[in-house]
């Protein structure tokens, strides 16, 4: 799904359902989603890589990593 996208592109409403129920998974979700989700997008990551971006209600954006959802590890 992530590499459907370019930086800057909002995320699918199709997809954001499945999405959302990922980002569910992150261990940091409490804190990363705070004031609600408005959307998500793909944005740049480290090292030239992309990730994806929780967008709340208020604008703030949190990257996060979909792998950390899957695994729910800290580290």
């Amino acid at each position: 799904m992530l590499n459907r996208y370019i930086p800057g592109e909002r995320v699918s409403d199709t997809d954001t359902v499945h999405l959302s129920a990922l980002f569910e998974r992150h261990p940091d979700y409490a804190e990363k989603s705070k004031g609600g989700i408005a959307r998500f997008e793909v944005t740049t990551g480290d090292y030239g890589t992309q990730c994806f971006c929780a967008v709340s209600t208020s604008g703030v954006k949190e990257g996060f990593s979909y792998k950390r959802c899957v695994t729910q590890r800290l580290d």
